[in-house]
């Protein structure tokens, strides 16, 4: 029986990587053993296998049916995904079902006040990223407020969090562009195509039609857009 592992929690550990909390469906893991994840297409080598009680113990084997906890030795959140399946082969056909990858709904730029805390931005915003896979960022560079990170969040609520944690817990003072959110066009081919108003990727005029939508606030987008 192949193994089927599915992870419903993780956090990074300095000295240990990522730690993921799964619940074992087939087979068993053990500390030696190599383990692929399979929505990411990334594998790692078992460092420490335990359970909760209700503290961590390690023990030496998680079998089918257990919940317990697994430390992979991985540097990067990105690999460990919650939701994701474990299994002891790369066989795509050994994932469990339901599985779906997170995607931004809503989009800001983050900047600091001053330009020489952006060093200091960078920083906190990849170790931010290490506990919070659901954050997406990339770098941004306006020449009035200078470099900083496109961001994507969940929600508003996200947005918010992410904002309070930046400020409180790595005492940055932050500039926050007013949030967006993709529009959904309807080409008159009959397609659809998702656009990000504030898109590196956008022309002059693709920007000047979408400020005139949100001016005009308009339905018939189609016609405007004329795509």
């Amino acid at each position: 029986m192949p193994l089927k592992a599915l992870i419903f929690d993780s956090f990074f550990d300095k000295h240990k990587g990522v730690v993921a909390f799964i619940r074992l469906f087939d087979g068993e893991i053990k500390p030696g053993q190599k383990v692929y994840f399979l929505a990411t297409d990334s594998n790692a080598t078992v460092m420490e296998v335990g359970v909760f009680k209700p503290t961590m113990e390690i023990i030496s084997l998680l079998g089918a049916g257990e919940v317990g906890y697994m430390v992979t030795g991985l540097k990067d959140l990105d690999f460990v995904k919650v939701g994701d399946t474990i299994s002891d082969s790369p066989n795509i056909e050994n994932a469990l079902p339901g599985y779906k990858e997170v995607e931004p709904k809503v989009y800001a730029s983050i900047f600091t006040t001053m330009q020489e805390d952006y060093p200091k931005l960078k920083d906190s915003i990849y170790k931010l990223k290490l506990n919070d896979a659901s954050l997406f960022f990339e770098v941004e560079n306006i020449p009035a407020l200078g470099f900083g990170y496109r961001c994507g969040f969940l929600g508003l609520l996200h947005l918010d969090i992410v904002r309070e944690r930046l400020e409180r817990e790595f005492d940055l003072d932050l500039i926050i562009t007013t949030p967006s959110v993709e529009y959904k066009v309807l080409l008159r081919s009959g397609n659809g195509k998702n656009i990000d108003k504030n898109s590196k990727n956008l022309s002059a005029f693709e920007q000047f039609k979408l400020d005139l939508i949100d001016n005009l606030k308009l339905e018939n987008i189609d016609k405007i857009l004329g795509l």
